[in-house]
């Protein structure tokens, strides 16, 4: 098969796109990523990725713009939107198969289906409306294209089930549930050190990833302030990384920008992750992050906010600690807590075991496979 995965930021890192990319070349497809620059112009506009004498290509247009600037955007967001349908116009003989993720792709996508008879595959990494600073007269209009994508797709992948509420969309049939799964590196990591911070102190606890408001961030922040016994590590990029780099001192690091596998080993190398979101946001009452399963794999426990997508399967299988989002007594006793290794050793062993009957790699993969066979067959 001839795969395009087209992907609205820069793939720069983008886990759940190049797992995807690294199922399908490993599986003898040939894939290309369509990616969207905003603001990295450092990076190459063609990429050849190599996993092991397994190749696939990013392609990235450069095109200025800013995430979560709602209508300030509009312009760059419709320049990306002629560059992916000329692009698969231009192209249509390269691939047979398209798989858009997330609605700012999926529009051309579905009209070069129309015209030229394409296999559509649509990703819903977030739901677009829940998820996004759109004027209150545009959304009745974006969820009625989105029921429309939805409905001419061949496929829809959710990254969980509880989605399925949020999306109204119930042709089971077409849906398939691919979770945030990553690869097993935990015997990796234990094999290979090389330490990206030191510890020296009670609590290690990281974040890796958007750094913008509703994740708890600034205020976990101002704790740490308070509590020089604790680190806090946290990596990434987004609105607030000015902000936080102001903040740094002794036991708030910032990492910056990091690949995919250094923020693994943040993690394996921190005693806890916290995933705390805004519970308020809608997108995040459904939300199914890659932490949780990041930090299953990796053995450690999980801090998480009630209300939100995650709470209950932490709470449920003692993987994990909940607070309630905006209370910084409760989250300062939930970190206090895990200053007990034994506790949170016993938490992370839990996470491990799930993680191995559950929600392993495997499981993903094959889930993976198993929708683009189905595709490629009829």
């Amino acid at each position: 098969m001839n795969i395009v995965i087209i992907r609205s930021n820069q793939v720069n890192p983008d886990p759940r796109v190049e797992k995807l990319a690294e199922i399908l070349v490993k599986k003898g497809n040939r894939v290309v990523v369509l990616a969207w620059n905003r603001n990295e112009f450092y990076l190459p506009s063609e990429q050849i990725v190599n996993l092991y004498n397994f190749f696939y290509k990013i392609i990235r247009v450069r095109i200025p713009g800013e995430y979560g600037k709602g209508l300030s955007n509009l312009f760059p967001i419709l320049k990306w939107q002629m560059f992916l349908f000329l692009w698969l116009v231009k192209n249509k003989n390269i691939y047979n198969i398209i798989h858009a993720c997330d609605f700012d792709t999926i529009i051309p996508s579905i009209i070069v289906k129309l015209l030229f008879k394409k296999k559509v595959i649509y990703d819903i990494f977030d739901y677009y409306t829940d998820s996004f600073k759109i004027p209150f007269f545009l959304r009745p209009i974006i969820r009625f294209l989105d029921k429309i994508a939805m409905k001419i797709s061949d496929k829809i992948i959710l990254c969980d089930e509880i989605r399925l509420k949020q999306i109204s969309f119930y042709d089971l049939k077409k849906i398939e549930i691919v979770q945030n799964i990553p690869k097993d590196l935990l015997f990796y990591f234990k094999g290979n050190p090389n330490y990206l911070f030191r510890k020296n102190c009670n609590l290690t606890l990281a974040y890796v990833g958007i750094l913008q408001e509703g994740r708890f961030i600034k205020e976990m922040i101002e704790i740490f302030k308070k509590h020089l016994e604790w680190n806090l590590i946290i990596g990434g990029f987004g609105p607030l990384e000015s902000e936080i780099i102001r903040n740094t001192r002794e036991n708030i690091i910032f990492l910056g920008r990091l690949s995919y596998i250094d923020a693994l080993r943040v993690y394996y190398e921190s005693d806890a992750i916290f995933a705390i979101y805004d519970p308020s946001v809608p997108n995040h009452k459904f939300s199914s992050p890659n932490k949780l399963f990041e930090a299953m794999m990796l053995s450690k426990p999980i801090i998480v906010a009630k209300g939100t997508g995650i709470d209950k399967l932490v709470m449920e299988e003692k993987i994990g600690l909940i607070v309630d989002y905006g209370n910084i007594k409760d989250t300062e006793d939930a970190i206090r807590k895990l200053e007990d290794k034994l506790f949170r050793d016993s938490l992370g062993l839990r996470g491990r075991k799930l993680y191995e009957r559950k929600y392993n790699w495997q499981f993903a993969e094959k889930k993976v496979i198993n929708i683009y066979n189905e595709l490629n067959n009829n």
